[in-house]
C-alpha cells in the first residue's frame, strides 16, 4: 500500500498543507535568494536581478 504523501499548493504568499491554509512569510524564512528571485519573478511577470549590497 502506498504511503499517504502530503499535498500542497503554493499560491501568493500562503501554502495549502493537508487542507489548512499556512502564510508564507519569504523575508523570515531560509528559502535561497535565487528561489525568492523566481518567485517574485513569477509573480510579477517582471525581470529582477539579485545585487550584493
Amino acid at each position: 500500500m502506498r504511503k499517504e504523501e502530503q499535498k500542497f499548493i503554493t499560491r501568493s504568499h500562503f501554502r495549502i498543507i493537508n487542507g489548512e491554509e499556512v502564510e508564507i512569510v519569504l523575508s523570515e524564512t531560509d528559502i535561497p535568494d535565487r528561489c525568492k528571485l523566481i518567485w517574485t519573478e513569477i509573480m510579477t511577470g517582471n525581470k529582477y536581478e539579485l545585487v550584493e549590497g
